[in-house]
């Protein structure tokens, strides 16, 4: 059966930067492969959706759909979001069932805000950061079989086949 390993976390942990490189290898070993950058879609497919928390649930909704489709066409899917929140990622589990693995990709608080691509802590005062998801996101995973992968210098620099053959993902 197809996989859809779903990286999720905090922006700036790592998530993009790591789905293409799995793409990328999975790729290099002639295993079919689909990637879906969250980032990518927003500007396309999910452009006409506000940051509601109904609309980031229906972006939520149509990724999985998408990786449904791709994973129906037997090819496995690498999808990177951010997924915050337990309904985002209860609907993605109901849409794909049994195909969907969590990557919960973690980096340190620190290192999410140095690197912040996405400008999300820079307008925002230290006070009022305890609105923000960036800080509250723990590992919020539930179930079984699913992954925490803490990024460390050695992961980048660690050939991405090792990933897979690690944990015995495909």
């Amino acid at each position: 059966m197809t996989k859809v390993f779903w990286l999720f976390g905090r922006s700036g942990a790592g998530k993009t930067t790591l789905g293409r490189r799995l793409h990328q290898s999975l790729l290099d070993r002639k295993i079919p492969v689909f990637y879906l950058d969250g980032d990518e879609l927003r500007h396309g497919l999910c452009s006409d959706l506000t940051f509601t928390p109904s609309a980031r649930l229906e972006n939520h909704r149509r990724i999985a759909e998408v990786a449904r489709l791709a994973a129906d066409q037997h090819l496995n899917v690498i999808v990177t979001t951010m997924a915050p929140q337990h309904s985002q990622r209860d609907i993605a589990a109901q849409v794909l069932g049994e195909r969907l693995v969590w990557i919960y990709v973690h980096a340190p608080l620190e290192v999410c805000i140095r690197r912040d691509p996405k400008g999300l802590t820079d307008a925002r005062r230290p006070g009022s950061w305890t609105d923000c998801w960036i800080i509250r996101l723990t590992c919020p995973v539930r179930g079984s079989g699913n992954i925490l992968l803490t990024l460390s210098p050695r992961m980048w620099t660690a050939p991405p086949n090792q990933f897979w053959s690690w944990r015995g993902a495909i």
